[in-house]
């Protein structure tokens, strides 16, 4: 099950995202330093086009 569009959540009034919170997530996502062997991304797993959800039943160890 893939999702085709992206699904806009709307933040509350009083906390809307900066560009440098939209920055970290990113560089959260696609670095591969999270991982307990440093070599796979978040994003292997956890994918934009799958709105971000373990679809992929991802499953890495040393």
């Amino acid at each position: 099950m893939y999702l085709r569009h992206s699904i806009r959540v709307k933040n509350p009034i009083n906390n809307e995202n900066t560009k440098d919170e939209v920055a970290l997530g990113k560089l959260l996502l696609y670095n591969p330093i999270l991982s307990s062997c440093k070599v796979i991304a978040c994003v292997t797993c956890y994918h934009p086009s799958t709105g971000y959800a373990d679809f992929f039943r991802c499953v890495h160890r040393n």
